[in-house]
């Protein structure tokens, strides 16, 4: 979800300003971590690290015992896996859509930095904070039309898809939210910003390569009063395969 790469610092006001209003506009998903599925042979395994959202190949393993949940659908039926008890996590691949969701815990952000703590355990000023969350989904393009698979947290769902899932097709989303719908879900392409979804939960997106398709997606909730953090912070991720013209 968030990388802790230093910010620059820059004394002048009105860039204070500027980057401060940047991170209290929820424009989150520029500074998520990348979680993707990697092929070794007959072998899945999930991987988390930079690989669309810059620091290109960085990876920024995750511990076995964030995963909260592992949902797989075959035949039709979804069914509970086993929580992994080692990184990177392996994938099973008879599944025809696989879902992981993890916890990673509590950020802020200062000026400076993003720190992976609570406010109340950060020193200097905290511009904003948050419970982040990932939901992983992969699967077999098809398949990716049978609806969410899990009633809680934030989850793309294909709801057509153009030219059969080809390079150059129209692929037509839907950003399910705690099993409804969502309006203004942020939703990014190979870790590039292509709008948010609409007052249906929809939005468009071209495939514009063939190979491995990742497509991203953040939503967030301000949390109540004398919470830990202020926000909860949803991401989603859906990656599949497109094979080549």
């Amino acid at each position: 979800m968030y990388c802790s790469q230093p910010l620059t610092f820059i004394k002048s006001g009105w860039k204070k300003a500027l980057i401060g209003a940047f991170f209290l506009s929820g424009v989150s998903y520029a500074w998520a971590h990348d979680y993707l599925a990697l092929a070794n042979g007959e072998a899945l395994t999930l991987h988390r690290g930079h690989f669309f959202s810059g620091h290109e190949g960085q990876e920024v393993p995750f511990k076995a015992e964030q995963v909260k949940q592992y949902l797989c659908l075959h035949d039709g039926k979804v069914t509970q896996l086993p929580h992994p008890s080692n990184y990177p996590l392996p994938l099973e691949t008879r599944c025809d859509v696989l879902r992981v969701d993890v916890d990673e815990g509590i950020w802020s952000q200062t000026w400076t930095k993003l720190v992976p703590k609570p406010p109340a355990q950060v020193d200097g000023m905290v511009l904003k904070s948050w419970h982040a969350f990932e939901a992983f989904k992969w699967g077999k393009p098809q398949a990716l039309k049978n609806g969410p698979l899990a009633s809680q947290g934030l989850e793309l769902v294909v709801q057509s898809a153009q030219r059969t899932f080809s390079q150059g097709g129209k692929l037509r989303l839907i950003a399910y939210f705690n099993g409804k719908p969502q309006q203004g879900v942020k939703v990014a392409y190979k870790g590039k910003f292509r709008g948010e979804t609409d007052e249906a939960g929809k939005i468009n997106l071209k495939l514009r390569q063939a190979g491995v398709q990742q497509i991203s997606a953040s939503f967030e909730v301000k949390n109540p009063e004398g919470a830990e953090a202020g926000y909860r912070l949803y991401n989603a991720t859906l990656q599949f395969t497109l094979p080549s013209p």
